[in-house]
């Protein structure tokens, strides 16, 4: 029988690539250099997810991304959604109670946690446009991104 002997690590020195815990959420390094999103199109979207994070600061990051990725599917196959958010500024797609009913179905037929921030959601509106604003710009990116 053979086995290879492990090996003795060696300090390198502290990087700056650690991560800390700030109540739920991980946050990593803050210094400057740290990189910035590039994609001019991805800011009114991630614009909307932190602050859906800071409405909804007692769920975990991936419980509203994963909440944000399922409006944006449901609103990416629904011809409705999709030819609104297309057709209108965001102004006009967030005042279509047609838009808002579609986007309270999807939001309702939620899984697990996400059915949690669902309840918030709909129970004081808290959020709501954001969310809808999140279809919005989730189709418009994703019909650039084809484009390209």
């Amino acid at each position: 029988m053979h086995y290879n002997k492990p090996r003795k690590q060696t300090p390198k020195g502290v990087t700056n690539a650690s991560v800390t815990q700030k109540g739920d959420k991980l946050t990593g390094p803050s210094a400057l250099g740290t990189a910035k999103m590039k994609d001019p199109e991805m800011v009114p979207l991630l614009e909307v997810i932190d602050t859906l994070n800071t409405l909804f600061d007692d769920l975990s990051e991936s419980a509203v991304a994963g909440l944000m990725a399922l409006v944006i599917q449901a609103a990416k196959s629904d011809e409705v959604l999709r030819s609104r958010a297309l057709e209108n500024s965001l102004e006009n797609f967030l005042k279509s109670e047609k838009v808002r009913d579609r986007i309270l179905d999807t939001l309702l037929a939620a899984p697990g946690e996400l059915g949690r921030l669902v309840a918030e959601v709909v129970g004081d509106g808290k959020g709501l446009d954001s969310i809808i604003a999140g279809a919005f710009h989730g189709v418009r990116l994703d019909v650039e991104q084809d484009d390209s």
